[in-house]
């Protein structure tokens, strides 16, 4: 940095204090965000032909079929607040039935899905 550049900041720092050095586009929105309109247009879109896709499909879908592009993340970011995708963080885990130890060596049930006999014959 050189001496100009932080003479101007110190003279920031004097008049707005702390806050003069947080950025200052710090707690708006991003220039570069997509519109409201188009995030609504994608969202409904999705909502009536891939409800059931998960983000990167969906994405694949929306390129191909509607010559859509956003990126994978954009799109995840949004199914996420419309309720259409659950992260992998926040779903239920399954709960399976626990397999307790036997007490003796060999005693576990051995059972056989097949629907036809096997040693009884037909």
């Amino acid at each position: 940095m050189s001496a100009r550049h932080i003479r101007r900041l110190l003279n920031r720092l004097s008049t707005l204090g702390a806050q003069s050095l947080a950025h200052a586009a710090r707690g708006r929105p991003s220039n570069r965000r997509y519109s409201e309109d188009f995030k609504v247009e994608i969202l409904k879109i999705i909502h009536k032909y891939y409800s059931d896709f998960s983000p990167t499909l969906a994405l694949e879908k929306l390129s191909e079929q509607h010559n859509i592009a956003v990126s994978k993340e954009t799109l995840r970011q949004w199914m996420i607040a419309d309720g259409l995708w659950v992260p992998h963080s926040k779903r239920k885990p399954r709960v399976y039935q626990p397999r307790y130890r036997r007490d003796c060596l060999g005693e576990l049930i051995q059972i056989d899905g097949s629907h036809h006999d096997w040693f009884e014959g037909p």
